[in-house]
């Protein structure tokens, strides 16, 4: 998966073909604890790099809640 953020703090989550085939096989997708190692770490990474390129407003909000609203 592509992590890809624009200017305004937006972000896309681009799936490859093999990964959406999966999603659409399992309904899931599962990693080893060396894969989920690998994968928090990048995560981590890129959360931090995002945080430095969203507006000053969006820096300043908490969430309070573990839900995240999304747009169809």
């Amino acid at each position: 998966m592509i992590f890809k953020q624009s200017k305004n703090g937006d972000c896309d989550i681009i799936f490859t073909k093999k990964e959406i085939d999966i999603l659409n096989k399992r309904k899931k997708i599962t990693l080893s604890a060396h894969n989920f190692r690998d994968f928090s770490n990048n995560l981590i990474k890129v959360i931090a790099e995002f945080h430095e390129n969203l507006p000053e407003e969006e820096k300043e909000r908490v969430t309070m809640s573990g839900n995240v609203k999304t747009n169809d």
